[in-house]
């Protein structure tokens, strides 16, 4: 599924939606992130944390890698593996994910961990196309995509 994003409110607008999924899901879901610099896979978290109910500043997780937050009946895990090299690198960040309990994680540049994700994983692409931002979706979770086709956008 392919959007085109042309202003922050089409960000806004999708960031709705995936939070609206969020809040009603009760399972773990895994939210790859690809996109170069700038594209906007901060700014999307960002405002999909802001739909949950988040009120405190989301800063990327450029240099911490992970951030974490505690929203009410889920966990919210913030990453960033640019700096990574390998499996192994995130492994040694001793994260305590518990993915049998309801909770999202977000990856920006999953590269080094997309093919050992378990579970429900939600990939998303956003790249600049001269004044636009194209974003695609891509699952095999239909009751996401089912709440993702209500985007008019």
């Amino acid at each position: 599924m392919k959007f085109k994003l042309r202003t922050l409110e089409h960000t806004q607008i999708i960031a709705k939606e995936i939070a609206s999924f969020i809040k009603d899901s009760n399972g773990f879901y895994t939210f790859l992130l690809y996109g170069n610099l700038g594209t906007g896979k901060t700014t999307l978290v960002r405002e999909i944390l802001k739909n949950l109910g988040w009120e405190k500043p989301v800063k990327s997780p450029t240099f911490s890698i992970v951030e974490e937050y505690s929203l009410p009946n889920k966990d919210v895990y913030h990453a960033d593996l640019y700096r990574l090299k390998s499996l192994n690198d995130f492994e040694m960040l001793g994260l305590d994910i518990n993915y049998s309990n309801p909770g999202i994680l977000f990856v920006e540049w999953p590269e080094i961990i997309a093919e050992d994700i378990e579970g429900k994983v939600i990939e998303i692409s956003i790249e600049i196309d001269k004044e636009q931002r194209n974003l695609e979706v891509r699952t095999d979770c239909d009751d996401f995509l089912a709440c993702i086709n209500r985007v008019n956008i």
